[in-house]
């Protein structure tokens, strides 16, 4: 029965479509959204909030260079409170919801911001789960009004679910030891050949961001390379605040090991239920995820992406002493959807320390003291399931049916399907399996 009304459902068209692409997504998860699009969007708002009135001045007067051009497509302000429905216009605060989860790499970034027509879909149903979060009830309402989103997205962006499929950048890189120590533990971040992970890809596109933000500072005014070098710079950094934001998310914190249902599981369990967490400059709190951003969580990560956009805004003032790199003015162009380990490239320490100890410190690895694990039903399965059956007989509907009897059996069967648990709402159990048994049964009288 339950694999006769799967099928039926596929007869819809978009089900099938929908499904199809679930099926996808899963069979190669291995990562998951650290923050939903309007979550990533409202804290870049809150950091720029955040700046200093000089520095919000700045940051407006280099988005208007960044304009020229693109006035169709870029807002007039580097950011909306409210957007035009539907969505007509990407501002800034919107770029590193875009980056990653959306994009590649800040040039696949600035690509899809300035020349495609899906984005704006994209940032639609952005706005429209923003409102639809402050609509919900109870906690089965969100999951409800989460997993439509997930759904209309898949139709806006074909790439949504597989983005990023082959690595866990979007996860902090969990420590191999306790007795572990902040400049230890970041250079396990960067180093090259390491896994590609959060805290690496935003040292990585941060460092890029600074390299051409000081090259502009050095370059005279009529300089042919300067518009292009601010848009490279913005849209590196842009991208570099997408994995900062997701190094505060609690699912990314505890959920960086493990199969596809361990780290899917426990990315759903702490994300939802909070985890208690220490920054690596001392503070605590208790930090949520994907879905269930809090006051608290949001002012922590906004205050770290603060600082990092003040960097970037200041090296673009101030001239270096020395000679800074010759650079390319593009964005960069490493991709995080193909590439599986860290690039080779030299990091300014100082800087990019200065970030790092307002992050949390992450969960240990695999074993003793490590977080608790959660699994979720995902992936193909294969199961057996078993039964006793009985019943009794107490005559019949004829008058000369007046025998008592009873009636037992056994039953066996296997399964073969796939678990669907986190994507599909809470209507079903997200389990879909066809099913191939037989059952022996004796009449006793």
């Amino acid at each position: 029965m339950i694999i006769y009304m799967f099928l039926q459902r596929l007869l819809n068209d978009k089900i099938k479509y929908n499904v199809l692409l679930m099926v996808i997504g899963i069979m190669c998860i291995s990562k998951a959204n650290a923050w939903v699009y309007p979550e990533h969007r409202r804290i870049s708002i809150l950091a720029i909030q955040q700046l200093s009135p000089s520095q919000q001045q700045l940051l407006q007067q280099i988005w208007q260079e960044i304009r020229k051009g693109n006035e169709a497509r870029l807002s007039e302000q580097v950011f909306n409170l409210v957007q035009t429905k539907p969505v007509t216009q990407i501002d800034f605060a919107a770029w590193p919801a875009i980056a990653g989860d959306h994009s590649c790499s800040p040039a696949n970034m600035l690509e899809t911001i300035l020349t495609s027509n899906w984005i704006l879909k994209v940032a639609t149903i952005g706005d429209a789960l923003e409102q639809g979060f402050t609509n919900v009830k109870n906690n089965a309402q969100l999951i409800n009004t989460l997993r439509k989103s997930d759904m209309q997205l898949m139709r806006a962006d074909n790439a949504y679910v597989t983005r990023a499929g082959a690595n866990s950048v979007h996860f902090l890189l969990p420590r191999q030891s306790v007795t572990i120590t902040s400049q230890n533990y970041l250079q396990d971040c960067i180093a090259s050949g390491a896994p590609l992970n959060a805290m690496g890809a935003y040292a990585y596109y941060h460092q890029q961001a600074l390299l051409k933000a000081r090259l502009y500072a050095s370059l005279p005014k009529d300089h042919d390379n300067k518009s292009a070098l601010l848009m490279g710079a913005m849209a590196d950094e842009a991208f570099a605040i997408h994995f900062l934001q997701d190094a505060f998310a609690a699912g990314h914190t505890a959920g960086s090991w493990g199969n596809a249902s361990q780290q899917k599981g426990t990315h759903d369990y702490y994300n939802e239920h909070g985890l208690a967490v220490d920054t690596w400059d001392g503070k605590k709190q208790v930090v949520h995820g994907d879905a269930y951003l809090k006051k608290e969580g949001a002012a922590l990560t906004a205050q770290t992406v603060a600082q990092s956009l003040a960097q970037v805004l200041a090296s673009i003032t101030v001239p270096e002493l020395h000679e800074p790199k010759q650079i390319s003015a593009s964005a960069d162009s490493f991709n995080i959807c193909s590439n599986l380990v860290m690039p080779t490239t030299q990091y300014d320490l100082p800087r990019i320390t200065a970030i790092f100890q307002t992050t949390i410190i992450p969960g240990l690895a695999n074993g003793d003291g490590a977080l608790p694990r959660f699994r979720a039903e995902i992936g193909s399965f294969i199961g057996v399931s078993t039964a006793l059956i009985g019943s009794s007989l107490s005559g019949g509907f004829a008058q000369n049916q007046n025998t008592i009897g009873s009636m037992a059996g056994i039953e066996g069967n296997i399964r073969f399907g796939i678990g669907l648990n986190g994507v599909l709402n809470q209507s079903g159990d997200g389990l879909a399996f066809i099913q191939f048994g037989g059952e022996t049964r004796w009449c006793i009288q």
